[in-house]
C-alpha cells in the first residue's frame, strides 16, 4: 500500500465570488486577454457555426433569463440535459449555470 501525500499548489489560493453564478465567473475572467470575438466553441458537423467569446457571455445571460421566465429554473435547480455535443449545447450548459442551476 502506497502513502497518501498532501500536495498543495505553488499558486496563491484564488478567492472565488460567491455573488455570481460560476459560469458568470469564469466568463468574466480573461486572463490571457482574449479578443472579444475570438471564436472560442465551433462545431464539429457544421463549422459555420461558431460561438465567440463574447458571444457565449450575451447569449448565456439571455439564455438564463429565458429559463427563469419561460421554463421556471431556479438558482439551485437541477437540469437534465440529453443532446448531442455542439454549439448549442454548450451555451446551454453555461445558460444554466448562469441561472445558478446545475446541469446533468
Amino acid at each position: 500500500m502506497s502513502s497518501q501525500g498532501v500536495y498543495s499548489s505553488p499558486f496563491a489560493p484564488y478567492a472565488v465570488p460567491r455573488d455570481v453564478s460560476i459560469s458568470q465567473w469564469l466568463l468574466k475572467l480573461n486572463p490571457d486577454d482574449v479578443s472579444p470575438d475570438t471564436t472560442i466553441f465551433s462545431d464539429f458537423s457544421n463549422p459555420s457555426i461558431t460561438l465567440s467569446f463574447d458571444g457565449i457571455r450575451k447569449l448565456a445571460a439571455q439564455g438564463a433569463a429565458g429559463l427563469r421566465e419561460i421554463v421556471g429554473l431556479r438558482e439551485g435547480d437541477v437540469a437534465c440535459v440529453y443532446a448531442h455535443n455542439s454549439v448549442s449545447w454548450a451555451l446551454l450548459a453555461h445558460s444554466i449555470l448562469w441561472a445558478g442551476a446545475c446541469s446533468w
